[in-house]
């Protein structure tokens, strides 16, 4: 291998380090020198590390590496491609393949330091310790370490595809910060998935990770929950970008919960203006997004994500105390899940703000919302074509807690073409619900429909407070066109409240309102 201390300088031009063996530094040892890998011609490979850095050990100094190659290096410990304790490396161009670190941290790269990656491919990398393995492609530690990944002016992005971790199959940020523009993490397939046997298929965020535009995490997968990207009191910012993609080819799985993202721990930050979609959570819940910690989504979107076998098919929310917040345009629409399509809130608060649910689909209750405890607060905001396709609530189905339409408008905004077999926009069985406006109903062509009963509402217990608004379009099969309350509901009407244009076939009853 090669040594270099703090004055020397090292160029490669067509070299090949190969097939060389220490402590540290297979290949090479930087000690506050200077390396520069170039050409394409170049290749540091098959070097091994009885500790870290099985092809390039940075304690110090600066390492460059353009379009070269880094590949089947080995460290017993740590950096499997390139170890770096102190100093900077740039790579730009290169390719990292094939390297491991076998019992330890950082597959490709062990960044304890700055590293700054520009149109470089990360492929085949494994961080292989069955308990600990964390990093795949790169593994960042350490409070001031900074982690760039992007793409040169118009080049190419970078990509990571094909590595393995146990945690973290592409990117593990333990601390420091990590930021992703044109960067995807991820194949265009699963035959290239990043993988995690454990959490985190795409990217493990114990620090701060953010994604901006240009950034994609998609095809990865995890043996257990967070399949593009988990959260564990780390910091996650997506102020661009795309977790998953346009097609289910795209998609991001999780065999248990957080098919996209997976948020936990106390002190976990995450805010989302970003899109998440087409994910699956295969065995649990929260296709798109589960979270219990705060969650922000700004003017982003979660769409077409799946949790079919469970609940929360775009947001899964066990946030305790904590709050998730739609705001700002926010949209969740074509979801599916067995409850909660759009949203399953198990306790916690969920505030949608001048946000959107639509076209979310549930097997069974819950179209848009499945509320399960806490509070769920709508204002201003739209339930439209959502639907319970074998039971109840096509908007909303509450089991408990309590549940609030809030408007300044009494014809805005409008809850159209729910359905359900009963209560189309909105069904109780227990907790309360307090309406201020809006409209329950749409138009002749745009109704809510129940096939049962409750073409708007249907009260099996709890209460429903309706303040001020209208209840019009609404159709029932059997009975209750606008509204059904059952002997264990409560309905007050108060204020300025209108029902009209309700309707149940003939020879039902209870056009506009039935009370059992």
């Amino acid at each position: 291998g090669t040594t270099i201390g703090a004055s020397g300088t090292a160029t490669t031009g067509t070299a090949q380090v190969m097939y060389n063996t220490a402590n540290n530094g297979g290949g090479a040892f930087i000690n506050a020198g200077t390396l520069k890998i170039k050409d394409a011609n170049v290749s540091v490979s098959n070097n091994t590390a009885t500790v870290s850095g099985g092809g390039v050990y940075v304690n110090g100094g600066t390492v460059t590496v353009t379009s070269a190659t880094l590949s089947n290096n080995t460290a017993t410990s740590q950096g499997g491609g390139i170890y770096s304790s102190s100093g900077t490396v740039t790579l730009t161009s290169a390719t990292l393949s094939n390297n491991t670190a076998t019992n330890s941290f950082g597959g490709g790269v062990y960044a304890g330091s700055s590293v700054y990656v520009y149109s470089s491919t990360f492929t085949g990398n494994k961080a292989e310790n069955a308990i600990n393995g964390k990093g795949g492609g790169i593994y960042a530690t350490g409070a001031s370490t900074v982690v760039n990944i992007t793409r040169t002016g118009t080049s190419a992005n970078s990509v990571f595809k094909s590595n393995k971790a146990t945690y973290g199959g592409a990117v593990y940020a333990a601390q420091g910060s990590v930021t992703l523009g044109y960067a995807t993490i991820g194949g265009t397939g699963s035959g290239e998935a990043n993988t995690a046997s454990q959490d985190g298929g795409g990217i493990y965020a114990a620090g701060a990770v953010t994604l901006n535009t240009g950034a994609t995490v998609q095809c990865n997968t995890a043996s257990q929950d967070g399949g593009g990207v988990y959260v564990n009191n780390g910091t996650f910012t997506m102020n661009a970008g795309t977790i998953g993609g346009s097609s289910s080819t795209f998609a991001n799985t999780a065999t248990r919960n957080g098919g996209g993202l997976y948020v936990t721990g106390s002190s976990a930050s995450v805010t989302v203006a970003g899109t998440i979609s087409n994910n699956v959570a295969t065995n649990g819940n929260g296709g798109g997004l589960y979270a219990e910690s705060p969650v922000t989504v700004t003017g982003g979107t979660i769409s077409s994500n799946h949790a079919d076998s469970g609940n929360g098919g775009g947001i899964y929310a066990l946030a305790g105390t904590n709050t998730i917040t739609l705001q700002t345009s926010a949209a969740v629409g074509s979801n599916t899940a067995t409850n909660g399509a759009g949203i399953y809130a198990k306790t916690g608060n969920v505030q949608v703000t001048s946000s959107t649910l639509s076209g979310n689909t549930a097997s069974a209750d819950g179209g848009g919302v499945y509320a399960e405890g806490g509070t769920v607060t709508m204002t201003t905001a739209t339930l439209s074509g959502n639907a319970a396709t074998n039971g109840n609530g096509g908007g909303v189905y509450a089991t408990s807690g309590t549940i609030a339409f809030n408007s300044s408008s009494k014809d805005n905004p409008t809850f159209t073409g729910n359905i359900a077999d009963n209560g189309a926009v909105l069904y109780m069985e227990g907790g309360t619900c307090n309406i201020y406006a809006g409209t329950l109903g749409g138009s002749h062509d745009n109704r809510n429909k129940a096939t049962t009963s409750g073409g708007a509402i249907y009260v099996d217990a709890g209460t429903v407070n309706f303040a001020t608004g209208e209840i019009s379009y609404n159709t029932a099969g059997t009975s209750g066109g606008g509204l059904y309350v059952a002997s264990n509901g409560t309905l007050n009407m108060t204020g300025d409240v209108t029902l009209n244009y309700n309707h149940v076939p003939a020879g039902r009853h209870g056009g506009g309102v039935y009370l059992a």
